[in-house]
């Protein structure tokens, strides 16, 4: 439910400003439903309450693929500088997809002539 309305609160964002609303929903709608699989996927983690507000349960997946920094003061190591490089060579594909131009050009109608009055 939370990624239905994010994507919906965002594309109503992108229609005000002129955007592409079908590519900016369809990347703000990857982005809200990934996060937390990916979070239920973390080594360090404590799971994803993917139900919350209606149950507390928190959920782990079975396979650790997202590697994380057990503490938060180890946060100033060269681990964790070397996670967050990953993680950033991981989602690139989304960022070039996210900002890569959109081919539409937007044009104003022609004015209305007198003879079409």
């Amino acid at each position: 439910m939370f990624a239905a309305v994010v994507t919906a609160v965002i594309t109503l964002g992108a229609r005000r400003r002129g955007r592409s609303a079908a590519r900016i929903a369809l990347t703000a709608a990857i982005v809200t439903v990934s996060h937390p699989v990916l979070d239920s996927m973390t080594t360090y983690g404590i799971g994803c309450a993917f139900l919350w507000p209606f149950d507390a349960t928190r959920y782990i997946a079975p396979w650790r693929l997202v590697p994380t920094v057990p503490s938060f003061a180890s946060l100033v190591t060269f681990e964790a500088f070397r996670i967050g490089v990953g993680e950033l060579l991981l989602f690139s594909p989304i960022f070039v997809i996210a900002l890569w131009p959109s081919q539409t050009r937007f044009r104003s109608a022609p004015a209305p002539s007198a003879v079409d009055s």
